[in-house]
C-alpha cells in the first residue's frame, strides 16, 4: 500500500492506512497485557475466577501472532504485500481461532465486523479507513458480537459496543464524519455506557464495579483514539472502575501447569505423532498432536516448556515456537499484592515492526486413523470432545471415549484447540461437553470453522463438568440417537459449587467477607456460612437432595477430605460419590440426579 497515514499539522490523522491499524492493534494488545490484571479484577464477585482481562489480552496477542504468520508466509512466496482488508480477514480468522472466553469470543466477533466493512470497501486498500468506514466496521461489530450470544445481556460488553457504535454513526449522519470525530464520539459513548453498567446488572452493583469485559472495550478504544490524535496510546486509566474505598485483595491459588507451548512440526509419521503424545502426556496436560505426516500442529500445558520443546527436536525439527505463561499478573504477583496493581505485568509479544514465523493453532488433519481397531470407518461414529475444569476427572472421560481439554479461569478453552480436539477424534460428527458459558461460547464460534474441515459439530447445553460426565455416561458412538440421550441425561443433573469468598460483597443471599463459605445454585449465590459442610449439605437440599438418589461430589485442589464430610451428613439411603477434582477456584462441584 503506496498511502501513508495522511494528517493535518495538527497531527490528528484523517484515515487509519496499515500502519496506522497496526498502531492501533499493537498498542490495544500491549495495553490490555499492562492492565489486564485491574481488568480481570472486576469481575472478581466474589470468587476470583475472573479472567476478561486476561482473556481479551491472549485473545487478541494469539489473533496478532496469526497475522503475522500471514505475513511471514506472504513475504516467503514473493506475493504482493497484504493490503489492509486482506490483512484484516487473516486477524480475525485467527482471532476466533485463538478466541478464550466470553470476552474473547466477542472481541473475535468485533474483528469479524471490521474485516466485513473492509470487505464492503474495496478501495479501503487504497485510500484507507476514514470515519463513514468505521462507523460501518462498529455497526457490523455490534450486530455480530449480539449473533454470537444466544441471550445478549445489557449491562456488559455488548451494551458498551452498542453505545460506542450508534455514537460513531450518530456522527456520520450529522455531517461529522472525520475520522477523529467519530472515533471520540465512539469513545466517549462507550465510556458513559461503562459507567452506567452497574445500573443495568444487580451483581456488578452489589460488588461495587462495572463490567470487565466493557472496561477492555474502552481501552481498547482509548488506544484508537490516542492513535487517530497522534499520541500512542491515549489517556489510558482503569483506575476509576475499580473499587475505590475497600478494594479486596485477592490471593488466588497457583495455576498450574504455568506455560502453554505450541510448534509445528513436518513430516511425523501416525506412530512418530503417538510417541510424541505419549512423551508430552508425561510433561503436562491439554496435550494435543494434530494434522497430519505432512503437518502436525503441538500443543501441551507444561511446567518444563523447555523439556516440551526438547521432545519435539527428539521427533523432529520444530518451528513456529510458541511459548505463552499462562498465568496472568494476579498469579504471579506476591500475595500482598494487591488485585489491580500492575506488579509482574508486562506485554508480551513483538513489538509492531517485528515479524517472524510463530505457531498459530490452526485446523489441520486428524492424527487418528479414519478406521477403528476393528477395521470399521471411524468417520462414521460420533466423536466426543469434553471440556473438563476439574484436571484429575479427565482420565474418566478419556476412558469414556472423549478427546478431554483442561478448561479453568485464566486458561479458557479455544475454538481453535475444539476443532482440533474434534479432528483427533477421527469422526466426522462429533459432540462437545461443555463445562461453563463460556465453554458453550467457544464450541458454537468453532462449529463454523470445524464445518470447513468437513466436520458437523453438536454443543450440548452442559455448564458444569458434571452433567458432561453424566452425558458420557450414556454415550454410544455407534448410535445416531445418542445426542439426545447424552442432552436428556446432563439436563437431569443440576448442580451447584461451593466456594470460599476472597472479597466484602453483598451477594443475593446477603453479605459475605472474605473467609466465608458460598453456596451456588443456579449461578446465583444461595448460602453465605462459616462451615463448608454445612453450607454444602445446604446446597445439596437446594438442589432437591432430599428427593434425590444420586448425589456426586468433586473435591478442589484446597479441599481434600470436605467431600466425605458432606456425605456423612447427608441421608444414608442416598448413594453418593466422592471424586477427586483438583480444581482450583471451586472448593466443592456438586450434582444431584
Amino acid at each position: 500500500m503506496n498511502r501513508s497515514s495522511a494528517a493535518p499539522a495538527d497531527g490528528v490523522l484523517e484515515v487509519l492506512d496499515d500502519a496506522a491499524l497496526r498502531r492501533w492493534l499493537f498498542g490495544a494488545r500491549d495495553a490490555l497485557g499492562r492492565h489486564r490484571g485491574s481488568i480481570d479484577a472486576l469481575n472478581v464477585y466474589p470468587v476470583p475466577d475472573g479472567d476478561t482481562g486476561t482473556n481479551l489480552h491472549l485473545t487478541l496477542d494469539a489473533g496478532l501472532q496469526g497475522l503475522l504468520d500471514a505475513l511471514v508466509t506472504q513475504a516467503r512466496q514473493g506475493d504482493e504485500p497484504l493490503g489492509i482488508a486482506a490483512g484484516v480477514s487473516a486477524l480475525a480468522r485467527s482471532t476466533l481461532f485463538a478466541a478464550r472466553g466470553n470476552s474473547g469470543v466477542i472481541l473475535s466477533q468485533l474483528v469479524a465486523g471490521l474485516s466485513a466493512a473492509l470487505a464492503a470497501h474495496p478501495r479501503a486498500d487504497e485510500v484507507g479507513i476514514d470515519g463513514a468506514v468505521l462507523a460501518d466496521a462498529f455497526d457490523l461489530a455490534d450486530q455480530r458480537a449480539r449473533r454470537a450470544v444466544a441471550e445478549p445481556v445489557e449491562g456488559t460488553i455488548l451494551t458498551v459496543m452498542r453505545a460506542a457504535a450508534q455514537a460513531a454513526r450518530q456522527e456520520v449522519d450529522a455531517g461529522r464524519a472525520e475520522l477523529s470525530a467519530v472515533v471520540h464520539a465512539a469513545r466517549e459513548a462507550g465510556r458513559a455506557a461503562l459507567e452506567a453498567t452497574p445500573t443495568q446488572l444487580g451483581a456488578l452493583a452489589r460488588a461495587g464495579v462495572v463490567d470487565a469485559g466493557g472496561a477492555g472495550l474502552v481501552l481498547m478504544l482509548d488506544v484508537l483514539d490516542g492513535v487517530v490524535r497522534g499520541g500512542a496510546e491515549g489517556s489510558v486509566d482503569v483506575a476509576p472502575w475499580a473499587l475505590e474505598a475497600g478494594t479486596p485483595h485477592v490471593s488466588r491459588p497457583p495455576v498450574s501447569p504455568a506455560y502453554e507451548v505450541m510448534f509445528l512440526l513436518d513430516g511425523l509419521t501416525d506412530d512418530e505423532a503417538t510417541a510424541l503424545r505419549a512423551d508430552l502426556d508425561i510433561l503436562g496436560d491439554s496435550v494435543l498432536v494434530a494434522g497430519d505426516a505432512r503437518l502436525r500442529t503441538v500443543h501441551v500445558h507444561t511446567d518444563d516448556p523447555g523439556a516440551a520443546v526438547e521432545a519435539g527436536m527428539a521427533a523432529g525439527r520444530p518451528y513456529g515456537v510458541r511459548i505463552s505463561s499462562l498465568a496472568s499478573p494476579v498469579d504471579v504477583a506476591p500475595a500482598d499484592t494487591p488485585v489491580g496493581s500492575e506488579a509482574g505485568a508486562r506485554a508480551s509479544g513483538p513489538a509492531a515492526d517485528e515479524t517472524f514465523p510463530v505457531a498459530a493453532v490452526e485446523a489441520g488433519r486428524s492424527s487418528t486413523s479414519s478406521r477403528d481397531e476393528s477395521g470399521g470407518d471411524r468417520s462414521a461414529v460420533l466423536g466426543i470432545v469434553a471440556c473438563v475444569q476439574a484436571p484429575r476427572l479427565i482420565p474418566l472421560f478419556e476412558q469414556g471415549g472423549a478427546v478431554a481439554l483442561a478448561d479453568a479461569p485464566g486458561r479458557r478453552v479455544t475454538p481453535a484447540q475444539i476443532v482440533a480436539a474434534a479432528q483427533a477424534t477421527g469422526s466426522r460428527r462429533v459432540v462437545v461437553l461443555p463445562d461453563d458459558a463460556d465453554a458453550i461460547l467457544a464450541a458454537y464460534a468453532a462449529r463454523d470453522v470445524a464445518a470447513e474441515e468437513g466436520i458437523e459439530l453438536e454443543i450440548l447445553g452442559s455448564r458444569y463438568v458434571l452433567q458432561g460426565l453424566a452425558a458420557l455416561a450414556v454415550a454410544d458412538p455407534t448410535d445416531p440417537c445418542s445426542v439426545e440421550r447424552m442432552s436428556e441425561a446432563a439436563a437431569a443433573v443440576r448442580c451447584g459449587v461451593v466456594a470460599t469468598a476472597t472479597a466484602a460483597a453483598m451477594t443475593d443471599a446477603g453479605p459475605c467477607e472474605p473467609g466465608d463459605v458460598i453456596g451456588f445454585t443456579g449461578g446465583r449465590v444461595t448460602h453465605v456460612g462459616d462451615e463448608a459442610g454445612r453450607v454444602a449439605v445446604d446446597v445439596v437440599r437446594a438442589l432437591g437432595g432430599d428427593d434425590a438418589e444420586i448425589v456426586t461430589l468433586v473435591e478442589g485442589e484446597r479441599a481434600a477430605g470436605l467431600g466425605a464430610t458432606v456425605a456423612e451428613a447427608l441421608d444414608p439411603r442416598l448413594d453418593v460419590t466422592v471424586l477427586d477434582g483438583g480444581q482450583n477456584v471451586y472448593d466443592l462441584l456438586i450434582g444431584v440426579e
